[in-house]
Parts: structure tokens; C-alpha cells; sequence
């Protein structure tokens, strides 16, 4: 379940394996 939910909300943050404040500015800017 975890994995699935990670490929939802985006692919980079399986890579950083945490969804970091920077993602989520990274994802407001788009």
C-alpha cells in the first residue's frame, strides 16, 4: 500500500523515500 501511494503522489519521493518541505515547494511552484 505504501509503495502504491507513493507512485500517486509523485516519483521523486520514492527516490528521496520522505516527503521533504522542499518536495512540496517544488510541487507550488509548478
Amino acid at each position: 500500500m505504501v509503495r502504491s501511494l507513493q507512485g500517486q503522489e509523485g516519483q521523486g519521493a520514492s527516490e528521496e523515500g520522505d516527503v521533504t518541505p522542499k518536495k512540496i515547494f517544488q510541487l507550488l511552484t509548478q
